[in-house]
């Protein structure tokens, strides 16, 4: 049965792979609402002006890259909300001057990912996020937030990939679109815009998830509505008197959970070192790794009042200061120069990992990497464990949120190449664990409901709960994560423990 089941996976992915290498697909792009709002409820409506939307996404990506589309995706956004303040009875206008409300706009994200395979299916998932800033008619900045859409969806084995990554895009709009009325009535917005309550800042919408089940055939798909998936951002900054400009691209970084009220401090120790990596935006206009600046600096924390590191002992490394040489200086320079016999190393890293498609090596993904020429500009693991290894500490503690498969989720791969590459096993060496976020033919998902890397989150909250023992956090952590992947994303991942011996 198992071998049954990695034929029918290979014939999948090497269908996908020739429809993708051998046609010039165009992504249709459209708003296509799957709900009915009720008319706006608010004292009166007032007239909206709606600015050109600014795209700030990088274009729409997928796991095999970026991908082309009839009209831009700006362009889409600015009509779905006109058509979506016409559907909740709110008068627009196209003329700033007559407005007493004006909204922008900037798309901050659009993409399609590989959650794995359902027989000869591949399932997807659609993700749209835009910020919004709303200003009176005296260009003040009074209210600002941001929405996410999601998606879920097959794409069948036998069919072109085009239809699929539309349906997935156009309903993970749909959906993020469509919590705009809820939350204009819940934050008083006629109040705002006439003076009569306090300007409002990082104001999250809720958006719902959709599952879209494409057919064989050319059959309308269902689309059943689930839980909300949205993730706050950093309030937009107030603009010049003249006309609006679209809200900076927002970050995810103030996102609340339970695990980012911290655990008490316990005792340093001055013989503890860590490096603590967060690559969430690439300078290669790769996927984002969603929340990993974010959760690398909750780490850092937690390894300091939890684990006990010195705070002069650890280096923390976000986005652009995460390149590849900062990566050499770190681990081949920075920690030789201060680990002393005896001491404790920990290592966490959260972004993008890579495969090398033609020898299976796996490598982490620096800032400044890219994916088509991994070699030269990824940071082998292979190279990671064997420097780690020649350290005179006691114990090292490698903790990854990443994944090395090349399917989507926390993992890149050269473009054109085929996701599920079979990775080449890294013998971890004596002195070393490792935790990685999921197997090697798995992808690494982020908790959107909770603003955190799935592993990261349950990783976390196991050092908040079970203190510095990180097999009892291991073994908190694994059924947590296979748990809500299943349950979320209709997903397979497991986190793994590798001892060296």
């Amino acid at each position: 049965m198992n071998m049954e089941r990695r034929l029918l996976r290979f014939s999948s992915l090497a269908l996908l792979l020739s429809t993708l290498s051998g046609c010039a697909d165009i992504l249709t792009l459209k708003y296509d609402p799957t709900t009915n709002p009720r008319a706006f409820q608010g004292p009166r409506r007032p007239i909206v002006y709606v600015d050109a939307a600014t795209d700030l996404s990088g274009g729409i990506s997928t796991y095999q890259g970026l991908w082309q589309a009839d009209r831009p995706m700006s362009e889409v956004l600015q009509e779905a909300l006109v058509t979506e303040l016409g559907r909740l009875q709110l008068p627009t206008t196209t003329d700033p001057a007559q407005a007493e409300a004006i909204f922008a706009t900037s798309l901050t994200q659009a993409s399609v990912r590989y959650l794995g395979s359902e027989g000869l299916d591949d399932k997807i998932i659609g993700k749209v996020t835009f910020a919004l800033a709303i200003k009176d008619r005296r260009q003040k900045n009074v209210l600002s937030w941001t929405f996410t859409g999601t998606a879920n969806g097959l794409r069948p084995g036998f069919g072109r990939p085009d239809a699929c990554f539309s349906q997935a895009i156009n309903t993970a709009l749909a959906n993020a679109v469509q919590g705009m009325g809820p939350t204009l009535e819940s934050q008083d917005f006629v109040a705002l815009i006439e003076g009569r309550a306090p300007s409002r800042q990082q104001i999250v919408a809720a958006a719902p998830t959709a599952r879209t089940t494409p057919s064989r055939r050319s059959k309308k798909r269902k689309q059943t509505p689930s839980g909300p998936m949205s993730a706050p951002e950093e309030p937009a900054a107030e603009s010049s008197p003249q006309m609006p400009a679209a809200p900076p691209a927002p970050t995810t970084a103030s996102r609340r959970s339970d695990i980012d009220e911290l655990p008490s401090a316990s005792a340093s120790n001055a013989h503890s070192h860590a490096i603590v990596i967060g690559v969430e935006n690439y300078r290669e206009k790769l996927p984002s790794a969603d929340f990993a600046a974010a959760d690398a600096r909750l780490a850092a924390k937690y390894y300091k009042r939890v684990l006990g590191v010195p705070e002069e002992n650890v280096a923390l490394l976000i986005n652009d200061k995460a390149a590849k040489s900062d990566f050499e200086k770190y681990f081949e320079r920075w920690l030789p120069n201060r680990v002393e016999a005896g001491d404790t190393v920990y290592i966490y890293y959260s972004g993008h990992g890579a495969p090398n498609p033609k020898t299976g090596e796996a490598y982490l993904v620096p800032y400044d990497a890219d994916p088509t020429y991994i070699e030269q500009t990824g940071y082998p693991i292979a190279k990671l464990y064997r420097d780690l290894s020649k350290l005179p500490a006691k114990k090292v503690v490698v903790a990854m949120d990443s994944c090395f498969s090349g399917a989507g989720g926390r993992s890149v791969i050269a473009r054109g190449a085929r996701p599920l590459v079979t990775l080449k096993t890294s013998d971890v060496p004596e002195n070393l664990t490792v935790l990685t976020a999921a197997a090697g033919d798995q992808i690494s998902t982020s908790y959107d409901d909770k603003g955190h890397g799935l592993f990261t989150y349950f990783f976390l909250k196991g050092l908040k709960e079970k203190g510095p023992n990180l097999q009892a956090v291991y073994d908190y952590l694994k059924p947590e994560v296979s748990k809500v992947a299943r349950r979320e994303y209709n997903a397979d991942q497991t986190p793994q423990w590798q001892e060296g011996r």
